[in-house]
């Protein structure tokens, strides 16, 4: 099985990942570090992360390719 790995406290980090979105065509499935099912989609302005937390709210993370960041929770 293969882990992206990538920092998203580092931008430089951010910037490598979104410069190879093209590896990345389809949403990814996999696991946080504490067990909560996500999702991953890598375009060309930005990275975005959805968490099912288990309270049953969704974290949206979105880190885009200038620096900026985005944090929301979806119902």
């Amino acid at each position: 099985m293969q882990q992206l790995v990538f920092n998203p406290d580092d931008l430089q980090s951010v910037k490598d990942l979104i410069s190879e979105y093209t590896k990345f065509p389809e949403i990814l499935f996999g696991e946080d570090q504490q067990g909560n099912f996500i999702t991953t989609q890598i375009n060309a302005e930005n990275i975005t992360i959805k968490t099912l937390q288990k309270n049953q709210r969704t974290r949206v993370n979105v880190y885009w390719l200038d620096g900026t960041r985005e944090e929301f929770y979806e119902k």
